[in-house]
């Protein structure tokens, strides 16, 4: 599989961290925050790229434990690549 590239993204998947925080869901929400860290990444200052790195990897981990807990119906953006497989 190809590398993602977040940054051509069509808007309505990145999803607000704030919108899916108040949604209360907890895998919409980790999803969410994981994809703003993700993006932020390639864009921080040298000096915050270990802490925001920490962070994803936490937030990757939980998502993890969470998949191994109960069903991952995925995410929107695993809905549309599912929908639209390519050869």
């Amino acid at each position: 599989m190809e590398d993602f590239d977040f940054a051509e993204m069509p808007l309505p998947l990145l999803r607000s961290v704030a919108e899916e925080a108040k949604g209360g869901d907890r895998r919409r929400a980790l999803e969410a925050l994981r994809d703003k860290i993700a993006t932020s990444i390639d864009a921080a200052n040298p000096a915050h790229v270990a802490g925001l790195s920490r962070e994803l990897r936490e937030i990757l981990s939980e998502l993890q434990e969470l998949s191994d807990s109960q069903p991952n119906k995925g995410s929107a953006l695993d809905e549309l690549l599912n929908r639209n497989p390519r050869s």
